[in-house]
């Protein structure tokens, strides 16, 4: 509600993005944003008019705060993360978050402005290069699915926007293959894992970064859903074939930032990877 705020300025030029899953229209506004103890005045945002898409319906956003590169904002409108380095808001241009396992847990997660949070991560962040500004995209060296290799080098995303791992169709009905018992759940996208107490018997995905293993367990990438009183196990992956150039990509979602809390480090165009508490 503009008409509440003091400090809104009206500019009113069209806005438009398309997401993974649902798309976004409105027109543009100008306003001072805090977000913790971080305000940044005459940040450029989108006011929301339509929002196809039925990710919108289900799970009641407040609002999509985005952290790419300005290179991918849409209009050239620059975000509130570099707006706030510039104006000496946020000493240091990193920022992290760490993103709750338990989904009953009274916090969801945590952005971290300007830094780390030490308290929320264990041992050493392992740090990998940003190969292609613009989505924080890196270089994988390898996968291996319970220890035989399944993949050599390839690209992938760090996104917090994104719920599951999506990866190519083609690379995820290998994976599918040789989990057991999985169940495609037609015209969703989606895999049932129809007795989820198998899920720790279920093959591991070890991701290898700078020489380093990142290990997925079936108890990481199986998700329990509890609706009216059931609870369904759900597959964290979904199948999506990013094209050319920029593709064939892989989203490491939230299946994966969970298990490491993850500092990207805008300053040095880098992202550390830390296992997480």
């Amino acid at each position: 509600d503009s008409t509440a705020s003091s400090t809104y300025v009206k500019n009113g030029s069209v806005f438009a993005i398309q997401y993974g899953s649902g798309s976004l229209s409105g027109f543009v506004s100008s306003d001072t944003v805090t977000l913790g103890d971080v305000t940044v005045k005459n940040v450029l945002f989108a006011e929301a008019v339509k929002e196809p898409g039925v990710a919108f319906v289900a799970a009641h956003f407040d609002g999509i705060l985005g952290f790419g590169y300005p290179n991918i904002a849409v209009n050239g409108i620059p975000p509130f993360f570099q707006q706030a380095v510039a104006s000496g808001a946020i000493a240091e241009p990193v920022f992290a978050f760490y993103l709750a396992k338990d989904a009953s847990a009274p916090s969801g997660g945590e952005l971290t402005l300007g830094g780390v949070d030490p308290t929320h991560y264990t041992g050493e962040f392992t740090y990998t290069p940003v190969t292609i500004p613009g989505y924080w995209q890196f270089a994988v060296d390898s996968l291996q699915v319970d220890g035989s290799p399944m993949l050599g080098a390839f690209k992938a995303i760090a996104d917090t926007g994104t719920s599951l791992l999506a990866l190519p169709k083609a690379d995820l009905a290998n994976i599918i293959a040789k989990v057991p018992g999985v169940q495609e759940l037609p015209g969703t996208g989606e895999y049932l894992v129809p007795d989820c107490s198998k899920a720790s018997e279920m093959p591991s995905l070890t991701f290898t970064i700078e020489g380093k293993p990142f290990t997925l367990t079936g108890d990481d990438y199986v998700l329990k859903v509890t609706a009216q009183g059931v609870t369904e196990c759900l597959l964290g992956m979904s199948g999506i074939d990013v094209p050319p150039p920029r593709g064939p990509l892989w989203i490491l979602g939230d299946v994966f930032l969970r298990k490491y809390y993850t500092k990207f480090d805008y300053g040095n165009n880098r992202l550390g990877f830390a296992t997480a508490k």
